[in-house]
């Protein structure tokens, strides 16, 4: 007989039906293969069986070539021999089917409560509650599904203001205050967005006041790297997709949930410097970069904003120790400074 060309799906249920002289062909009727899945071209379908007691007789099987889904009929012809019983046919009827078969000829064989599935080949539950397939929602469902619990990841929430953020193999801290989602501390990228790098300043004298592209360096790798004005509006961009370097208006909108004459307390790290944190911004002194040093590491921080003021000033957001006023100050663009990210507005 020639070899069956096709995917296979032993099922409980039988489609061979006998024909012939009453009781002739009165043996046990095994597992059939009775479901095929349609793949390239087409299949082969041949009449098989299971049953020793057959493949022991000589047999003779159809077998045909099929290009589309349907039920198929396909005959084997058992012959005893020795003209002691009248030869009787099987016939083996076939369901084809693939993902784009019309419903009808999906195969109607699964038991109560389930239904055929194409992609796996197989009955499965009609009701997705029904976790172990028993036609009933009970509480041996629950049961089922509480002792899966956990052999499989959770689905990830979806990210929100307040989570970390991980951007370039770092994970930065977020929060939210009134409408608007800050980094929580300073950006430390050695990289831009797109993933270029971004240009080292070296120690050298005048090295930052004659860079020609946008530059950072290190004071402190905790506290973030400072950057130059040119680094903060290169259009590769300094932040995450989804963020941006804050401007100037966007900073007055946190001053303008506080009194003005103590904005930079409310703004200020009340663990790492002398403020009281409100708002959960976490402002530490950071210094800043000038010339090749490292200046005012303890006293001082300042933050770029992303306002130029002319061709040669930009506008930054001065924090000092013991001062509790916030200054708003235009200088060199060539300064190095700390950056924290803001999120698009939707």
């Amino acid at each position: 007989m020639r070899s069956n060309r096709f995917f296979t799906l032993l099922l409980a249920a039988s489609c061979l039906t006998a024909v012939g002289q009453s009781g002739v062909c009165n043996y046990p009727i095994l597992q059939v293969p009775q479901v095929v899945l349609l793949e390239g071209n087409g299949v082969w379908l041949s009449a098989t069986s299971s049953d020793p007691l057959i493949w022991n007789l000589d047999v003779v099987a159809d077998s045909i070539f099929v290009t589309s889904c349907g039920i198929y009929e396909v005959q084997e012809l058992i012959d005893w021999g020795n003209g002691l019983i009248t030869p009787c046919a099987f016939i083996s009827v076939i369901s084809v089917v693939s993902e784009e078969c019309p419903e009808t000829l999906i195969p109607s064989f699964c038991g109560e409560g389930t239904v055929w599935d194409i992609a796996t080949s197989t009955c499965i539950s009609a009701n997705t509650a029904d976790i172990n397939n028993d036609g009933c929602v009970q509480l041996n469902d629950l049961l089922d599904l509480l002792t899966a619990y956990g052999d499989c990841g959770a689905e990830e929430s979806a990210w929100q203001c307040g989570n970390p953020l991980e951007y370039q193999g770092y994970d930065y801290e977020t929060v939210q205050i009134g409408e608007q989602c800050w980094f929580a501390e300073n950006l430390r990228s050695t990289h831009y967005r797109e993933g270029s790098p971004i240009s080292e300043v070296p120690l050298a004298d005048g090295a930052w006041e004659s860079a020609i592209q946008g530059s950072y360096g290190f004071c402190s790798i905790e506290l973030g790297a400072h950057y130059n004005f040119l680094a903060v509006t290169d259009q590769r961009g300094l932040c995450p997709t989804g963020w941006h370097v804050p401007a100037k208006g966007e900073f007055f909108e946190i001053f303008n949930l506080v009194d003005q004459s103590v904005a930079a307390a409310h703004l200020k790290s009340s663990v790492h410097w002398d403020g009281i944190d409100s708002f959960g911004l976490n402002v530490r002194p950071a210094g800043t970069h000038r010339g090749s040093y490292c200046v005012d590491v303890d006293d001082d921080t300042r933050l770029w904003t992303s306002t130029p003021y002319s061709a040669q000033n930009a506008w930054n957001m001065d924090f000092s120790t013991g001062a509790n006023y916030l200054l708003s100050h235009q200088n060199q663009k060539y300064y190095g400074w700390s950056v924290r990210c803001i999120k698009d507005t939707e």
